[in-house]
């Protein structure tokens, strides 16, 4: 079972309209049912980010930004860093968007649904 809505706006001056609709999964009660991919993903999709980041400042390679710029990532010894040196260097860059996120998961994980009332 699903709600589903849906969004026309014509356009004033005659010509074509747009419209958008969203659908919304519901359990037999009528509550909404969340899945753990609505949680899970976009932490995933910052640690795929983190691993990118991380797969470019390993072993002599470079992104884009930095190889425009003449900028190396080195160890202090002056080589070019392993996955797993670059690995931990990104996660330090990122994890104040981890951080968000993972607060974000917590906020979704625990958070009621109780619908909202206008008279409060």
């Amino acid at each position: 079972m699903a709600f589903r809505t849906t969004v026309v706006t014509g356009n004033p001056d005659g010509g074509s309209g747009s419209w958008r609709t969203v659908s919304v999964a519901l359990d037999q009660n009528g509550d909404p049912v969340e899945g753990i991919a609505d949680l899970i993903g976009p932490l995933v999709g910052v640690l795929l980010v983190l691993l990118a980041f991380a797969h470019f400042s390993a072993n002599g390679r470079r992104t884009l930004g930095k190889k425009i710029l003449s900028i190396r990532v080195v160890t202090v010894e002056g080589a070019s860093p392993h996955l797993n040196k670059a690995f931990k260097r990104e996660l330090l860059k990122f994890l104040p968007w981890l951080a968000f996120v993972g607060t974000d998961l917590i906020v979704a994980a625990t958070g009621s649904h109780q619908g909202f009332d206008p008279s409060h």
